[in-house]
This record gives structure tokens, sequence and C-alpha cells, in this order.
């Protein structure tokens, strides 16, 4: 749990980023597009009572971390966001590796100011 809140941290702390916002890869509604990651599962947000799983809650969802996994480990991508050892047959939900994937971008046309 405390590595899960310290990833949490690391991941809101980009998204929180002076300017972000601005060079962020952006939807077809030019809003940022999330970051995509398996804490999306571990922290949702709640808006008119309903979860969505976008990583952007406050706390670790109340859920034993071992059931989210198994859920999570039905999805045949799970295993880019992490390491070999993860192995949900034998119920061995533990991976030294746990992968996040952050695009950025600019406005299609337009120079990347460093400055900024």
């Amino acid at each position: 749990r405390a590595r899960l809140n310290d990833i949490h941290a690391i991941e809101l702390g980009i998204r929180n980023y002076p300017n972000f916002e601005k060079y962020c890869w952006k939807n077809g509604q030019e809003q940022c597009v999330g970051i995509n990651s398996l804490l999306t599962y571990f922290y949702p947000s709640s808006h008119d009572r309903k979860l969505q799983f976008d990583g952007l809650g406050s706390s670790l969802i109340d859920n034993n971390v071992d059931d989210i996994l198994s859920f999570i480990s039905k999805y045949p991508n799970v295993y880019w966001y992490v390491g070999s050892e993860f192995n949900p047959k034998k119920h061995e939900y533990k991976s030294h590796l746990l992968r996040s994937q952050i695009i950025l971008g600019s406005t299609h046309g337009e120079a990347v100011d460093e400055s900024t």
C-alpha cells in the first residue's frame, strides 16, 4: 500500500506540474489524456456518486489490493504494466516493476517553447 501511495503521488505530481495542461497529449475534446497506469483502478475519483477509474482519486480504494489485481489480471495487456514474476494463475500478484505511461506533445504544427 505504501508503494502504491508513493507512485500515485508521483503520477499526481506530474499531472499537477506547471504547464502540464499545455503539453499533455489531448483527445478530441482538447482534454488531457489520462496517465496510462494500473493505478487508475486503485485511485478512482467519484462524480455524481459514480466511480470513475481515472487515477485522480485522493485515496486508495477500500477493496482488497489482491482482489483488484485479480480483476485486472483478466485483461491480456496487464503484463505490459508489471514484471515477469506477476503470475495470476498461481495467485502471485507481486511485481518489482509497475510501468506507467504519460504521453506529451504539442498542438499540431505548433513549435514547443523550451523557455517554459
